[in-house]
């Protein structure tokens, strides 16, 4: 009777995580939505340091809000790379720095996509999608 059991819920959830995947991408977009509205405002900030301030603020928010749903299910190492690039950014005191620091996130994510199961991609190309929107509002390419 346990085997039985234990089959039954492994056929549950391999039934279940395409589920699972979808709903933690569509969550992982919705927050990378709301970074980059803030990362527009960052874009509109005079200076070097006040950008910076406001992009690293933004990647902190975006890794806390990765928190939510089951994107830490799916892509566990979602959130806490989001707010060590945020950190790191803060940390920088220039804007080279600050590029530096999101190349180095970038390929982190890169990193953790190629690592991870086919279904937590969609949500690591997310934040792809948000590296690429903070140097964008930092000045460099994007």
């Amino acid at each position: 009777m346990k085997m039985k059991r234990i089959t039954v819920m492994v056929i549950f959830a391999a039934l279940a995580l395409p589920g699972l995947a979808a709903a933690a991408s569509r969550i992982a977009d919705q927050e990378v939505a709301v970074f980059e509205q803030g990362a527009g405002q960052c874009q509109s900030s005079p200076g070097d340091a006040e950008r910076i301030r406001c992009v690293a603020e933004a990647l902190q928010r975006l890794g806390s809000g990765l928190q939510r749903g089951n994107v830490s299910e799916i892509a566990p190492q979602a959130a806490p790379a989001m707010r060590k690039a945020g950190a790191d950014v803060a940390a920088a005191r220039t804007r080279p720095a600050a590029l530096s620091a999101l190349n180095r996130a970038q390929a982190v994510v890169r990193s953790l996509a190629a690592k991870s199961s086919g279904e937590a991609t969609a949500v690591y190309g997310h934040l792809m999608r948000a590296l690429s929107r903070a140097q964008a509002a930092i000045g460099g390419r994007g």
